[in-house]
């Protein structure tokens, strides 16, 4: 989803249906490709419309038996229609601060920690503290939105896939090191790499804000000292990371369609482990972190439900819905399902979940900034990229 929610390969089972009404004992659903407007037929008092990624749910076992069990099971329990239209493309902040006043959604589902602040207080968004935030670590509150603006309902960590075989034949360089300083210091390394473009992808943003706060806060350097190192030699960065995620795996792999190529390293999730290990690939992986004096760092990612401020919003079913994304129906669906944590701690993950890095070792770079200072920084980092990028010779894309 916009955010770079996992879209994962072997679980593209399609989930946009135009046009089809799913009838549940009181309510409906219906999945649409199209917003709307005022006179359409579709505002009522017992009507929500909720934007999403299109990938929501998307990466388990039956992606539409998951749908619906969030959206068809909130209208059967509400007595409400629901109206999911899939918006285009990965970034749901922009569909929703780019709309028209009468095609705006009554709820957001995917805003994050980089969008979110900008969309409160640009005035899209209205707040709203659900009870069951009591069971949400207030650090991810804090890191989303301090005056809840949406409501976390997962969460991850950002990590560098890699292929074991490749690490292998490259003396174990990453692992327990710091893969910013290996890649500039090689440049065959840094030309395996691949990454999501900032400019175009939330996940290429989380990783720009990784790499930021890494250098600035824990090593102490100008953070434009990786991209100048080794921009010139990195791969492709990917306009989103279903694209990037497709491209990763061994170039020998016949399973694989890559586009320019495979990849034997991506920006990516610290949850890859478990998926793999649900869906084995055909080839061994492991992830990682920017290590530095004993110390693994990462980025958090959360993901958010908000209400949006429209004309004639149906805030008290908008509220029901977001105290619904929080309630053990939905929650107990995303460890499976979009492969991130559910937000509320009562939520117990599937064992599975044990072959990732254990989120305990980690040290959380979030905790080193504000969803404020974010929203303030963010374009000015974004210019200085491109800018960096095109006087390596790399342009936005990556060298490819």
């Amino acid at each position: 989803m916009f955010r770079g929610v996992r879209r994962r390969r072997n679980a593209w089972i399609a989930v946009l249906v135009a046009g089809i009404l799913l009838v549940a004992a009181y309510g409906t659903y219906v999945e649409l490709t199209l917003g709307r407007c005022p006179g359409t037929g579709t505002s009522s008092d017992h009507t929500l419309v909720v934007d999403v990624y299109p990938s929501f749910m998307g990466s388990g076992s039956d992606p539409a038996a998951a749908r619906d069990a969030v959206f068809g099971a909130f209208a059967n329990a509400t007595g409400s229609h629901v109206v999911v239209n899939n918006i285009s493309g990965e970034d749901v902040a922009t569909a929703v601060s780019q709309a028209s006043s009468c095609s705006r959604p009554d709820i957001v589902i995917g805003v994050d920690e980089v969008t979110t602040e900008a969309l409160g207080t640009e005035g899209f968004l209205i707040p709203y503290a659900p009870p069951a935030l009591s069971q949400v670590n207030a650090t991810l509150v804090q890191d989303l939105s301090p005056q809840h603006y949406a409501t976390p309902y997962e969460f991850g960590y950002l990590g560098l896939d890699y292929l074991t075989a490749f690490n292998n034949s490259t003396s174990g360089q990453l692992g327990r090191s710091d893969f910013f300083q290996a890649l500039v210091q090689n440049s065959s390394l840094a030309s395996n790499f691949s990454y999501e473009n900032p400019t175009q992808s939330i996940v290429g943003k989380e990783f720009l804000l990784w790499e930021y706060e890494f250098y600035t806060q824990v090593l102490h350097q100008n953070w434009t000292t990786f991209w100048s190192g080794a921009g010139p030699h990195l791969g492709t960065a990917f306009p989103d990371w279903t694209d990037g995620i497709s491209a990763f795996g061994p170039s020998n792999d016949a399973n694989l369609t890559c586009v320019p190529r495979c990849y034997p390293m991506f920006v990516s999730y610290s949850t890859d482990p478990a998926y793999y290990a649900t869906y084995p690939p055909g080839f061994s992986m492991n992830t990682t972190f920017a290590w530095y004096n004993g110390s693994a760092y990462t980025w958090e990612t959360i993901y958010g439900v908000g209400i949006v401020r429209a004309p004639g919003e149906n805030l008290t079913l908008a509220e029901k819905f977001v105290d619904w994304m929080l309630g053990p129906q939905v929650q107990s669906l995303v460890p499976l399902n979009e492969w991130e944590y559910p937000a509320n701690g009562s939520i117990p993950v599937p064992p599975v979940y044990r072959v990732n890095p254990a989120s305990s070792d980690l040290v959380v770079l979030n905790g080193k900034t504000t969803p404020l200072a974010i929203s303030q920084e963010l374009t000015g980092l974004l210019l200085e990229w491109q800018k960096l990028m095109a006087a390596t010779g790399s342009g936005s894309s990556g060298a490819g």
